[in-house]
């Protein structure tokens, strides 16, 4: 028997209780699995680990169900160091509330704030000082033509200064 295996299935067992507390059922990695597999597409896009998250735990049952199941796996080497800290990792984020799950509500909260603004304040309009309407070459008193043409004025003096 190696003791790597019996590590693995140490952490295993902790990572499924975790699970069973956490979602309220009977079987704990699995029914996470399960979840999984139920979440839409859209939820998973939202969480970058999703994908390797779901491969992982699958891999990981699978490989405790060998150990626990098959006569003679407990002297294979099923698991490495790396297996056993992956399960340490997702136990530590499932207790902060950094696992997928987790993360999908954050998310979605997150982007309901966004799309739920509060009103800007309205500035109040800046008075807009008018000047008095001045006749231009056709004969006009609108004070925006008449502006235009003060402007436009005062442009040809300017060039004509330089």
């Amino acid at each position: 028997m190696l003791l790597i295996n019996v590590k693995f299935q140490e952490e295993y067992k902790k990572l499924d209780a975790l699970c069973k507390e956490m979602l309220g059922g009977e079987v704990g990695v699995t029914e996470y699995i399960n979840q999984m597999d139920l979440t839409p597409l859209c939820d998973q896009s939202l969480i970058d680990s999703w994908h390797k998250d779901y491969k992982n735990l699958k891999h990981y049952r699978w490989v405790r169900n060998k150990l626990a199941h098959e006569v003679g796996a407990l002297d294979e080497e099923l698991c490495n160091k790396e297996d056993i800290a992956w399960l340490k990792d997702f136990s530590s984020r499932i207790k902060k509330g950094q696992d997928p799950f987790s993360a999908i509500e954050k998310a979605k909260k997150s982007k309901q704030k966004k799309e739920i603004k509060p009103k800007a304040k309205k500035e109040p309009k800046q008075k807009i000082k008018k000047e008095k309407p001045t006749k231009s070459s056709k004969g006009t008193n609108n004070a925006e033509s008449s502006s235009l043409w003060a402007k436009f004025t005062n442009g040809i003096k300017n060039l004509l200064k330089l």
